[in-house]
C-alpha cells in the first residue's frame, strides 16, 4: 500500500512538474503579438486558441481619467493623444510630456480593438500590476456605460487617495457581439512614477488563462518553497559547523533570494495579501531592490571563500560596500525614487553576476573541486538576469520573470558544490580518522610507557574531586599507597600535606569552582593552589613540588585538573645545606677585613651595651622616659659601630629594631612591653653570638701560640703604670735601660698609637660618604705624641663614629655645592690631640657648612627650649636629647641621638665633651664650630714626656 501511495504521489508530482514547464513555455513562446498601430489593434486574423498579447502602440491621455461621456463627446476626437509603446514605461514620454518625472504621472491608456471574433463570452483579460490600475471596456458600436474588467490597487488623481499594489489579476469579459471595443486603463503612478505596463495585457479564453496563472502561482510557490528550504538548510548547516563560512554565506544568499522572489511575485502577494496597502507596497519595493545588494555581495563572497580565492577579496569588499549602499538607499528612500535609478541598479546586478562568473572561472582554471557547478549555475543565472532586464525595460513582453528560476538553479548548483566539498571533507576525515586512530593508539602506548617510567607523580582530578584511574606508577611511591583510583583528593593528597585548614579549604573550593566550569574560573583562583609543600605519610617525610594544569575541552570547559608531584626532598636538603654555607660565607666575608683588635673591641662594647639594656628593661615594668632614651642610644651606638666596621647583617637587624623604638619614644608608657623588648635584644644577642662563633671557631682567631700565655689587658695596664713609677726611683743605668725596654714592649701590647687608631676611621668615613653619595673625605691627624689605652679606644670608638656620621651628613656639603663655594669637592676632617691639666684634649673640626642656626632655633622652639641668642648657647643645643636638624630619618642620622650619645659615653668614663665657637662672630645662617673631647690621664700616655722622664731617671 505504501508503495502504491508513493507511486501515485510520484506520478502526481511528475504531472505537476510537466505542467509547470509547459506553462513556462506557453508564456514565453505561445502568446501571439497583436502589434497595435496608432492605438488600434485589429484582431480579424486572431483565434482564441492562444492568448493575444495586446502590445504595440497605445494612446495615452495624461492627467485625465476618461469616462464614456468624455469619449462620446464631440470634442474627444479633436484631442491629440500621446503615443507610447506597450510594454514600456512612462519615462519614454520625455519628448512628448513636459513633466516626465512629476508627481502627476497619471492618466488613461487607450487601445481600440477591431474585428474581435466570437465567441464574445468568457473572455479573459490578464494584466500584471506594479502600481495602481483599473481596466475598463467600452462597446463602441453599442453605446453604454464602461464596464470594469480588472483592478489593481486604487488609482486616483491625488497621491493621498491612490493605493498601489503588486498583483496579477484576471478579469472576465462577456462581450455583446459587435467586435468593436475600446480598452481604457486608468493608471496612477504617484508611488512609482516611471511605471506603466511593463508586460502586455493578454486577451484569451478565461479558463485557459486562469489555468496558466494557477500554474504560474504553483511555479512561484515551488520556487519560493525551494529557496526557503535551502536557506534553512544552509543556515542550520552553519549553526552545526560554525567554522564553515561558506555555508553561512550561502544561507544568507538563499534567504535574500527567497525574500526578493517573494517581493517580486504578484501571484503570491495577490493570494497572501489581497488587500492593497501603501505601507506594504513600500516595504516590498524596498525589499525587491535593496536585497539585490545583499545577493551580489554574499554570492561573490561565497565563491571566494569556497575556493579560497584570496586575490579576489578586494573585489568582494567592493561588492559588499555597493550592496550596503543599495540597501541603505532603499531603506531611506521611497518606491517613487527607485525607477530613477533602475538602470544603475541593473548595472550593479550585471556586475555582481559577472563577478560571480569570474570567480567561478578562476576556480575552474585552478581545477578546484566543484568549480564546474558554479560556472554552469552562474551562466544560467546571467542569462535569466539579462532576459528579465529586457522585460523590465520594456523590450520584451511576459508576465513571468525567470531570474528566480535561474537563482534557484544557481542555489542548487551551489548546494551541489557544498555537498561535493562536504563529501570530500567527509572522506578525507574518514581517512584521517583511521590514521588518527592508529596514531592515538601509538600515542596511548607511548603515554602509558611514560606514565609507567616517568619519575614523577601524575594524576588527574575529575568530578566530583576524585582521582582518575589513569596515573603514573611513580605516584604510588610518592604517596606511599596503591589505593589511588577514584579516591577523594582531600584524603589522598591534601590531608598528608603540611597545610592549614584554611589552605585546604581554599584548595578544595578552587577545585569545586573549576571542575565542569569555564577555564577562566581556574585561572582566577589558581593563586589559591600550593606549589610546594611538605608531605608526610607512614613516618616518611618528603618535599614535593606541585603543579596544577586544567584539562579543558574545545568549549573551554574544565573536564579535569592534572596534578604533577615532583619529589624534591634531596634537592631541598642540598639547598638548605648550601644556603647555610652561603650564610656562613657572608659572615666570614664581613669579618675578614676587620682587624682582630677592632672586632674584639666592637664585640665587648656591644655585649656590654646589650647587657645594660637587658638590665634596664628588667628593672622597669612600666617604662620611664629616660630609660627609653638610654635604650635607644645604646642600640644606636651598636648600629653605628657595626656600620663602621662593615658588619651589614647586624647593622640591618639593629636598624629594624631601632626603627620600632620611634613609637616607643613617642609614648613610652602606653607602648612599653618588656617581653617584646627582651625578645628584640635576644635576636641581636643571637646574631652577635653567631659572629663570635665564626670569629673564634671558624676563623680560629682566638688561638694562641704554644709558647704564649693569656694575660688580661687590665693586668698589663696596671703593670705599665707600676713600671713607669718605678723608673723614677732607679738610678743604675743598665737596670734603667732594661726597665725602659720592658715598658716599651708592654706599651706596644697594651697601648695603641693615637695616629694609627684615628686613621683606622678613614674606612668608616669612606663608607658613610658612599652611603650619602658624597666624595670620600680627607682625614688629617695630629696625634704623634700620644698612645691610647684599650678603655680609651672603647670610649672614643663609639663617640668618634657619631661625630664622623654627623660631620658627613650635616656638615660636609655635596661635591657640586662645595665647588660652587670654591671648596674642594671632598671634605676635610681634622683630629688634633693635646694635653691640658692632665687631660687628653681631642679637637675635631671639618670644613663643612657649620651649624644650621635657623634650623636649630626652630627645633629648639618646637621642643620648648625658648629663644637662643648667643653663638655658644645655640651651639650647645646639639647636645639636647632628641634634637636634630635632619630633614628626614635615614640609616645615617635623623633621630636626634648623635651628640647626646657622645656626651653620655664620654661622661660615663669620667671625661666630657664640649662644642666651641667664636663668640665674637655674628649669628648668620651657619655657624663654624669645633668638637672637643676630654679624657682623664689614665686613658693615654704621652710618648715624648715619658721618654724624657725615663731617660732622666
Amino acid at each position: 500500500m505504501v508503495r502504491a501511495l508513493t507511486h501515485h504521489w510520484n506520478r502526481k508530482w511528475r504531472s505537476c512538474l510537466v505542467q509547470v514547464i509547459a506553462a513556462m513555455v506557453w508564456f514565453h513562446v505561445s502568446p501571439l503579438h497583436g502589434a497595435a498601430i496608432n492605438g488600434v489593434l485589429d484582431l480579424g486574423t486572431t483565434s482564441w486558441q492562444t492568448p493575444v498579447a495586446l502590445d504595440g502602440e497605445w494612446h495615452f491621455y495624461p492627467e485625465v481619467f476618461l469616462r464614456e461621456t468624455d469619449i462620446q463627446s464631440e470634442g474627444f476626437g479633436k484631442v491629440a493623444p500621446l503615443k507610447i509603446p506597450i510594454p514600456g514605461g512612462l519615462s519614454q514620454l520625455a519628448d512628448q510630456y513636459k513633466n516626465p518625472r512629476g508627481e502627476g504621472r497619471w492618466g488613461t491608456l487607450v487601445l481600440e480593438i477591431r474585428n474581435m471574433k466570437a465567441p464574445f463570452e468568457n473572455v479573459g483579460l490578464h494584466l500584471r500590476g506594479d502600481t495602481a490600475y483599473q481596466v475598463f471596456v467600452l462597446d463602441l458600436d453599442r453605446p453604454g456605460p464602461m464596464r470594469s474588467l480588472v483592478t489593481v490597487g486604487k488609482p486616483s488623481a491625488r497621491r493621498e487617495n491612490s493605493i498601489p499594489q503588486v498583483a496579477s489579476p484576471l478579469g472576465l469579459w462577456n462581450g455583446s457581439g459587435s467586435g468593436h471595443y475600446l480598452l481604457l486603463v486608468h493608471l496612477s503612478g504617484h508611488y512609482y512614477t516611471d511605471t506603466n505596463l511593463w508586460t502586455s495585457p493578454h486577451l484569451g479564453s478565461y479558463e485557459a488563462l486562469k489555468h496558466e496563472l494557477d500554474l504560474v502561482f504553483l511555479l512561484d510557490a515551488l520556487v519560493a518553497g525551494g529557496m526557503f528550504i535551502m536557506s534553512l538548510y544552509y543556515l542550520s548547516f552553519y549553526f552545526h559547523r560554525r567554522e564553515d563560512k561558506a555555508a553561512l554565506l550561502l544561507g544568507v544568499w538563499s534567504s535574500a533570494v527567497f525574500l526578493r522572489h517573494f517581493s517580486c511575485s504578484p501571484q503570491i502577494q495577490m493570494v497572501l495579501f489581497p488587500e492593497s496597502s501603501v505601507t506594504f507596497f513600500s516595504a516590498i519595493r524596498a525589499m525587491e531592490f535593496g536585497l539585490l545588494g545583499v545577493m551580489g555581495g554574499t554570492a561573490s563572497w561565497f565563491a571566494i571563500e569556497s575556493f579560497e580565492l584570496k586575490n579576489l577579496r578586494t573585489l568582494g569588499k567592493i561588492h559588499t560596500a555597493l550592496g550596503l549602499v543599495i540597501l541603505v538607499f532603499c531603506v531611506l528612500t521611497g518606491p517613487a525614487v527607485y525607477p530613477n535609478f533602475i538602470l544603475f541598479i541593473n548595472l550593479i546586478l550585471v556586475v555582481q553576476v559577472a563577478t560571480y562568473l569570474y570567480a567561478a572561472l578562476q576556480a575552474l582554471k585552478i581545477k578546484a573541486k566543484g568549480s564546474l557547478y558554479l560556472t554552469i549555475g552562474g551562466a544560467i543565472t546571467a542569462m535569466s538576469v539579462v532576459y528579465d532586464m529586457s522585460i523590465g525595460m520594456g523590450y520584451r513582453s511576459s508576465p513571468l520573470f525567470i531570474t528566480p528560476i535561474g537563482m534557484t538553479l544557481l542555489l542548487f548548483a551551489n548546494g551541489q558544490l557544498v555537498a561535493k566539498l562536504f563529501a570530500h571533507a567527509f572522506r578525507t576525515a574518514q581517512r584521517l580518522s583511521v590514521s588518527l586512530q592508529e596514531e592515538v593508539e601509538k600515542k596511548t602506548l607511548r603515554l602509558r610507557s611514560m606514565l609507567d617510567n616517568i619519575p614523577q607523580g601524575v594524576v588527574s582530578i575529575i568530578p566530583p574531586g576524585i582521582a582518575d584511574s589513569e596515573y603514573s606508577r611513580h605516584l604510588e611511591i610518592i604517596l606511599g599507597t596503591n589505593a589511588i583510583t577514584h579516591q577523594p583528593i582531600e584524603s589522598l593528597l591534601l590531608d598528608p600535606m603540611s597545610l592549614s585548614s584554611d589552605e585546604k579549604d581554599r584548595i578544595m573550593a578552587t577545585l569545586a569552582a573549576s571542575l565542569g566550569e569555564d577555564v577562566l574560573n581556574f585561572e582566577i583562583n589558581a593563586s589559591q593552589l600550593v606549589t610546594e609543600v611538605e608531605f608526610q605519610r607512614d613516618g616518611k617525610h618528603r618535599s614535593l613540588q606541585v603543579s596544577w594544569v586544567p584539562i579543558a575541552n574545545s568549549r573551554s570547559i574544565v573536564e579535569g585538573i592534572q596534578v604533577t608531584l615532583n619529589d624534591v626532598t634531596a634537592l631541598r636538603d642540598i639547598e638548605r645545606e648550601s644556603q647555610d654555607q652561603k650564610e656562613e660565607l657572608s659572615y666570614i666575608q664581613e669579618i675578614l677585613p676587620i682587624h682582630v683588635e677592632n672586632f674584639r673591641v666592637f664585640m665587648d662594647s656591644s655585649l656590654h651595651l646589650l647587657q645594660e639594656n637587658v638590665r634596664l628593661i628588667g628593672c622597669n615594668k612600666d617604662g620611664l622616659d629616660d630609660v627609653g632614651k638610654i635604650l635607644f642610644i645604646n642600640l644606636h651606638t651598636i648600629k653605628g659601630s657595626a656600620r663602621t666596621l662593615g658588619l651589614k647583617k647586624i647593622t640591618s637587624l639593629v636598624h629594624d629594631v631601632e626603627h620600632g623604638y620611634v613609637d616607643l619614644l613617642k609614648n613610652i608608657h602606653e607602648n612599653w612591653n618588656q617581653s617584646v623588648l627582651l625578645a628584640q635584644i635576644e635576636s641581636i644577642q643571637a646574631m652577635l653570638d653567631h659572629y663570635q662563633h665564626i670569629f673564634h671557631q671558624v676563623l680560629g682567631r682566638n688561638k694562641t701560640r704554644s709558647d704564649e700565655i693569656g694575660v688580661s689587658r687590665e693586668f698589663l695596664e696596671q703593670h705599665c703604670h707600676l713600671l713607669s713609677k718605678l723608673s723614677t726611683s732607679i738610678n743604675q743605668p743598665s737596670l734603667h735601660s732594661k726597665l725602659l725596654n720592658s715598658l716599651k714592649v708592654l706599651e706596644q701590647e697594651v697601648f695603641q698609637d693615637a695616629t694609627e687608631f684615628l686613621q683606622d676611621f678613614l674606612g668608616a668615613a669612606e663608607r658613610i660618604a658612599r652611603d650619602l653619595g658624597k666624595e670620600h673625605p680627607l682625614i688629617l691627624v695630629d696625634a704623634d705624641e700620644f698612645i691610647l689605652s684599650h678603655d680609651a679606644k672603647n670610649a672614643l670608638g663609639k663617640s668618634i663614629i657619631h661625630v664622623l656620621r654627623n660631620a658627613m651628613d650635616h656638615g660636609i656639603e655635596p661635591a657640586n655645592e662645595r665647588m660652587e663655594k670654591g671648596k674642594a669637592p671632598f671634605g676635610c676632617i681634622k683630629f688634633q690631640l693635646d694635653e691640658h691639666d692632665q687631660q687628653l684634649h681631642i679637637l675635631i673640626e671639618d670644613d663643612g657648612r657649620g651649624l644650621a642656626v635657623q634650623e636649630l632655633k626652630a627645633r629648639a622652639g618646637q621642643a620648648g627650649l625658648g629663644q637662643v641668642l648667643t653663638p655658644q648657647t645655640i651651639a650647645d643645643l646639639i647636645f639636647q636629647p632628641g634634637l636634630s636638624t635632619a630633614a628626614s630619618i635615614t640609616e645615617i642620622s635623623g633621630r636626634g641621638m648623635g651628640m647626646d650619645a657622645v656626651r653620655k659615653f664620654i661622661r660615663e668614663v669620667g671625661g666630657d665633651v664640649q662644642v666651641r665657637v667664636d663668640e665674637n662672630q655674628p649669628l648668620q645662617h651657619s655657624l663654624p664650630f669645633k668638637i672637643l673631647i676630654m679624657l682623664p690621664n689614665r686613658f693615654y700616655r704621652r710618648k715624648k714626656r715619658d721618654e724624657v722622664h725615663l731617660a732622666a731617671g
